[in-house]
């Protein structure tokens, strides 16, 4: 049983990660074609949106932003890094240290940013903080 349920998150993060690194690479692909200007910064910048927006999706809400986690797609790590997202237990809070946001076409940077979970069942996240 444990055996199955390691192969199967392998297999899961193998597709996740050619899946998020397909679109990234078409998405660099097109910027080319447009002569816009790609550094490293922003491959990586665009991986890890995409990685984003494949486990979180905009929920709608009356006034809150609230996001929705795609708990299937959590991989628990026991080591940290730095500038990575971090989710704590104790106090409920999902803190993001910088996270672009796309708003109408008009592309932000968003620092600190501090989720709190408002509904355990749903994965649901509501927007508490954040530094522009």
């Amino acid at each position: 049983m444990i055996k199955q349920s390691i192969s199967f998150l392998v297999a899961v993060t193998i597709a996740t990660v050619l899946l998020i690194t397909q679109t990234t690479v078409t998405n660099i692909a097109w910027l080319f074609s447009m002569e816009m200007p790609v550094d490293t910064s922003v491959m990586v910048s665009m991986f890890i949106g995409d990685l984003i927006s494949m486990n979180f999706n905009a929920v709608a809400s009356s006034s809150d932003m609230v996001i929705r986690a795609n708990v299937e797609s959590v991989i628990p790590r026991r080591d940290s890094f730095d500038g990575i997202a971090e989710y704590s237990t104790a106090d409920g809070r999902l803190r993001i240290p910088s996270l672009e946001v796309n708003l109408n076409g008009s592309i932000t940077m968003a620092t600190n940013v501090v989720f709190v979970l408002t509904d355990e069942a749903t994965a649901s996240f509501t927007l508490e903080s954040f530094d522009q």
